[in-house]
């Protein structure tokens, strides 16, 4: 039995997606949860970090200040609607905020994640660099497609992103068949 069919011994234990418990499963395989791709060499960076409690308390702050100047300018419906607008994107701030967003890395190539879900995945063949943008200083890879797909945009992490994404990237090239190699079955 090769190190792909052995059951995960490693200290991942869990999907780097959605929490899905790999204990006892293939040690490479897709997650039975969210159909993201795992292997022991897997590994996540958090590109969006959640929210932390203090991000509660200024919402709960900003919306009972909020709510006060609605009760005191209910005469004036232009303002009130505005006041309505703002504290709806305050609470979907605090429902949909709240998560972080992850990079995942494996072998078989880069996966996006956020509440516990799995975005988008971009194969190692499909990648043909990265890129730092010159607008948000965000990480992006460059497809063959010719599209970029943004991957960080937090100018900080976009750069310590880029070191294991480009890092990984190339183990990928130096280990993948020159064009026109045979296939071992």
């Amino acid at each position: 039995m090769n190190a792909a069919n052995e059951p995960l011994t490693t200290p991942q234990q869990i999907c780097l997606c959605c929490g899905y418990s790999l204990a006892g499963l293939p040690g490479a395989h897709t997650c039975p949860e969210c159909g993201l791709a795992y292997a022991p060499d897997s590994f996540a960076i958090e590109v969006k970090p959640a929210q932390s409690s203090f991000s509660l308390i200024s919402w709960l702050l900003t919306s009972g200040a909020l709510s006060l100047l609605i009760i005191r300018s209910a005469q004036n419906k232009i303002v009130t609607a505005l006041l309505v607008a703002a504290m709806s994107v305050c609470v979907y701030q605090l429902l949909v905020g709240r998560h972080g967003r992850r990079l995942i890395i494996n072998s078989e190539g880069l996966s996006l994640a956020s509440r516990r879900r799995l975005e988008r995945s971009i194969a190692w063949d499909s990648i043909v660099g990265f890129e730092i943008s010159r607008v948000d200083g965000g990480l992006r890879a460059r497809c063959a497609s010719g599209k970029t797909v943004s991957l960080c945009r937090d100018q900080k992490l976009a750069k310590a992103c880029r070191k294991d994404v480009e890092r990984a990237w190339q183990d990928h090239l130096a280990t993948r068949e020159p064009h026109g190699a045979p296939q071992n079955s």
